[in-house]
């Protein structure tokens, strides 16, 4: 792998543990879906040497890398829990993903703190009453569920999602121990850019999604908005 390494060094980047053991499963499936998979990665990221690493990427020496990487197939999967649907509105990212959770779904916004992730603030009897939210119950049920514009929540629910994203099997919130059961996982669907601004996700967020897609607009899609 010292060779991944240093072709990555030029961008200064260095690429960890999550990112090398996602490439390489994807790496299993085509060379096109690794290469697709880095791309994406620098995108979501907003990587400043987005365009010189896909450039780069059509280099004979990058093929080289990834014919060496593919001489070593991967045991084990460790990102089980996210995946990431971006592109333009209108691709039909949120619905695939609504379909896939069972209409399971949270209208992310840039007020959304990790405890309204958490808790459903409702009245009973008069009294202002929390309860666990969709999230907390998709966790303890195993059960997937939609981030609808996951980039628009702020920076400390962001690094809230990776907490919970990383594979541990519980952990206390407020005094309760909220158990997360084998079969959870977030799709986060998001516009990556909105009026020429890019509203990126952090590295360790898009580190541990196990598939990342971009979704276009096709000819075929722009006409159905017409007839």
């Amino acid at each position: 792998l010292a060779d991944l390494t240093n072709f990555f060094s030029e961008f200064d980047f260095e690429p960890n543990f999550r990112f090398v053991n996602t490439l390489a499963l994807a790496l299993a499936k085509s060379e096109k879906k690794a290469k697709s998979y880095i791309q994406d990665y620098f995108a979501l990221t907003d990587n400043a040497y987005f365009n010189e690493v896909v450039d780069k990427m059509k280099s004979a020496e990058f093929s080289t890398i990834l014919k060496q990487l593919s001489l070593v197939a991967p045991t084990k999967k460790i990102n089980n829990r996210l995946k990431i649907y971006y592109g333009a509105q209108g691709t039909g990212k949120t619905t695939l993903a609504q379909s896939e959770t069972e209409q399971r779904c949270v209208v992310c916004n840039s007020a959304m703190l990790p405890s309204d992730l958490m808790e459903d603030f409702i009245f009973i009897d008069g009294k202002a009453t929390f309860s666990p939210s969709i999230l907390w119950d998709c966790m303890e049920q195993g059960k997937m569920i939609t981030f609808d514009e996951i980039n628009l929540l702020p920076f400390d629910s962001l690094r809230f999602l990776q907490t919970i994203l990383d594979g541990k099997k519980e952990f206390i919130y407020k005094g309760n121990t909220v158990h997360i059961a084998d079969g959870f996982k977030i799709i986060g669907t998001m516009n990556l850019s909105v009026n020429g601004m890019v509203y990126n996700l952090p590295e360790p967020l898009v580190d541990r999604s196990e598939e990342l897609k971009k979704f276009t607009l096709t000819p075929t899609d722009l006409l159905s908005a017409i007839i």
